[in-house]
């Protein structure tokens, strides 16, 4: 349809509207999973460090050291992977490796996350 000779455009900024708004919709989307994103990983490497400085705790007043930092992690929303315990009982270093899930769309991503904890009386100032 014409109108004095023009075509009738009439409807295409509703158009136009509704893509910009589907657009916007959609980067706040993607934002917000980032944000979420890290923040699980900011809580993973937090639960990492706890569940280390548990085991190194634990390990100074002669306990489990991996048992420790298991129960600190698992008490953190984290598993532990691995669990070390380097050195005697003077120094040592206790290394653990946690994860923990975020489920988005039904499938798990894991966040890893790794800490050392421990008392070196010798390390080279």
């Amino acid at each position: 349809m014409t109108r004095g000779g023009k075509r009738d455009q009439r409807g295409s900024a509703t158009l136009l509207v509704t893509v910009a708004v589907l657009v916007v919709a959609g980067v706040a989307a993607l934002l917000v999973l980032a944000g979420v994103a890290r923040a699980t990983g900011e809580r993973v490497r937090g639960a990492a460090d706890l569940a280390a400085l548990a085991g190194a705790r634990a390990q100074a007043d002669n306990a489990d050291a991996c048992a420790a930092a298991r129960s600190s992690a698992r008490g953190n929303g984290a598993e532990v992977v691995a669990c070390r315990v380097s050195g005697d009982e003077v120094e040592f270093v206790v290394t653990v490796e946690v994860r923990a899930a975020l489920r988005l769309a039904g499938a798990d991503h894991w966040f890893p996350a790794r800490a050392n904890a421990g008392v070196v009386t010798g390390a080279p100032g």
